[in-house]
């Protein structure tokens, strides 16, 4: 695993285990973590997106990882707030108040964490040449 303390790997390691956690969770124990509803097609991909984001850590190539988990979380979320979209992503996925919150949460993090990385790309080496 990549040590680092940039945002872009904090935020994938944080998401990428809640991700993995509540999936598992909810594949095992309906309602996943006492608080939110889901299913096996929830859980299943949310445990799919967790572990992926935990294989890209070991590369360090966080950004589009970000921007895709941050682009479906954050959509998801907001689409329970639109009425028809709402009651297609309440049916198939499950998803009630909390979860549509708690999504528009995660995936907007997602989001800025991979604008951060994009702005906090490899700094460039010092010069170390002594002056004569």
């Amino acid at each position: 695993m990549v040590s680092s303390t940039r945002p872009g790997t904090v935020v994938t390691l944080l998401v990428s285990l809640f991700l993995a956690v509540e999936g598992g969770w909810g594949l095992i124990h309906p309602p996943a973590l006492d608080f939110l509803a889901t299913n096996p097609v929830r859980g299943t991909i949310h445990l799919l997106l967790g572990l992926l984001g935990l294989a890209v850590l070991r590369t360090g190539q966080v950004r589009g990882y970000l921007r895709f988990v941050g682009a479906i979380v954050f959509s998801v979320g907001l689409g329970w707030f639109i009425p028809v979209v709402g009651e297609l992503i309440r049916t198939l996925l499950a998803v009630d108040r909390n979860g549509a919150l708690i999504n528009v949460g995660v995936g907007l993090l997602a989001l800025l964490a991979s604008r951060a990385e994009k702005h906090t790309g490899p700094r460039a080496p010092r010069d170390r040449t002594i002056p004569v």
